[in-house]
């Protein structure tokens, strides 16, 4: 990844294949969705209270808008937390 601050669409590039993989293996639709750095907001995961840092580009799985974080610093913290939240979505259709 680039040691520079602010946006660097190569980081984007790079880290978001893998991170759709790893949501299809798990069973999700995707869909991406344009995400303006204009309109970058905080995630919050409602399991941890955790923070996720405003730097992604926009998926949406399964209807559900989710954030892809591009600092692969957070990855494993970022999947973990998509992969709770689309779990307890997927229960909530299924019921």
């Amino acid at each position: 990844m680039s040691e520079r601050a602010g946006y660097d669409p190569m980081d984007l590039e790079v880290t978001y294949d893998p991170f759709c993989d790893y949501l299809r293996e798990l069973g999700f639709n995707l869909r991406e969705m344009s995400t303006g750095m204009d309109s970058v907001a905080w995630m919050e995961d409602p399991d941890a209270g955790d923070r996720v840092p405003p730097f992604f580009m926009g998926i949406e799985v399964d209807g559900v808008k989710v954030a892809k974080v591009a600092n692969m610093d957070q990855k494993e913290k970022i999947f973990e937390s998509v992969r709770r939240r689309m779990e307890y979505f997927k229960k909530g259709a299924v019921e």
